[in-house]
């Protein structure tokens, strides 16, 4: 792990979800030199070591969360604002086990409007 990653994990950690832009400016504060393409490679990297994840919202940029238990996202069609809530995995996984015999994960977002709009 070099300083970077450890910066870029503990950012993360702080804010719980970040769209690039915002862990960018973040980053920079403490790396004035790193890229964007740099802060890429990096995300790319801990997504495919399942490190984190993504958490897709529509009509704004993408979030990263580390992953640290199974949940699912209450996310504001208005704002954008992302929220875990808990989930039963298991329940969701009776659900549907018999059409997706073969499933590793669930995945599960809610939208709705958190900013009374």
């Amino acid at each position: 792990m070099t300083p970077q990653r450890i910066a870029i994990a503990e950012t993360i950690w702080k804010y719980g979800h970040i769209d690039i832009d915002r862990l960018y400016s973040v980053i920079r504060e403490k790396f004035p030199t790193i890229s964007l393409a740099t802060l890429y490679k990096n995300i790319n990297s801990f997504l495919e070591k399942r490190f984190i994840q993504e958490v897709p919202i529509p009509n704004h940029k993408t979030k990263y969360e580390l992953i640290l238990k199974n949940h699912g996202h209450f996310i504001c069609t208005e704002c954008g604002e992302v929220r875990d809530i808990e989930i039963d995995e298991n329940v969701l996984k009776m659900s549907i086990q018999d059409s997706v015999p073969n499933m590793d994960r669930v995945s599960l977002s809610v939208h709705g409007v958190c900013c009374g709009k």
